[in-house]
């Protein structure tokens, strides 16, 4: 769970657009054997969802391994500048 949470904060700051970043999470949870109840993108403010490739923003994940549900969630890191 970890380490997807920390791939979609990371594609979220090359400018990964939240939609993209939550159906890829979702695949590689559901591939790794966790039944997911929710990824989502989410200002780290209001926690509203955003939309689109987003500069500030906090990653929540809820899924359930057996019967334990598991939650995290992660601060998207600053975005990664590609200007020299």
């Amino acid at each position: 769970l970890y380490q997807t949470i920390t791939e979609v904060a990371a594609d979220l700051a090359k400018g990964r657009g939240c939609d993209d970043a939550v159906v890829a999470a979702r695949f590689k949870l559901d591939a790794a054997g966790f039944r997911v109840d929710y990824v989502a993108v989410r200002d780290p403010d209001t926690l509203k969802p955003l939309l689109g490739p987003v500069k500030r923003a906090r990653v929540l994940i809820a899924a359930y391994l057996g019967k334990t549900r598991l939650i995290d969630n992660v601060p998207m890191p600053p975005p990664v500048s590609t200007s020299r």
